[in-house]
């Protein structure tokens, strides 16, 4: 299991898009890799999945199977300037 712990950017002038490269799965076929984002959670459900977020809200990653099984993720990372704010 791997864990990013609960962390959140200083300001709310970027946004975050992620896209699942390697995107593991438990043994039951679910997905293992998660990101919550403050009341939300959502998992990358297949490769080239897209999570895109404010990463000014708390937030955390982990992968975790009850089972022990899923494996690394790997994930890329692009970072916009937020577009409601003025430049």
């Amino acid at each position: 299991d791997a864990h990013l712990q609960v962390h959140a950017a200083p300001s709310n002038t970027r946004l975050k898009l992620h896209v699942g490269l390697e995107t593991p799965r438990c043994a039951d076929g679910s997905p293992s890799a998660s990101l919550r984002v403050a009341n939300t959670t959502q998992t990358w459900s297949k490769r080239d999945s897209v999570l895109f977020f404010d990463d000014s809200y708390e937030h955390e990653a982990w992968n975790s199977c009850a089972d022990g099984t899923g494996g690394e993720r790997a994930v890329f990372q692009l970072v916009f300037e937020h577009p409601d704010l003025p430049s």
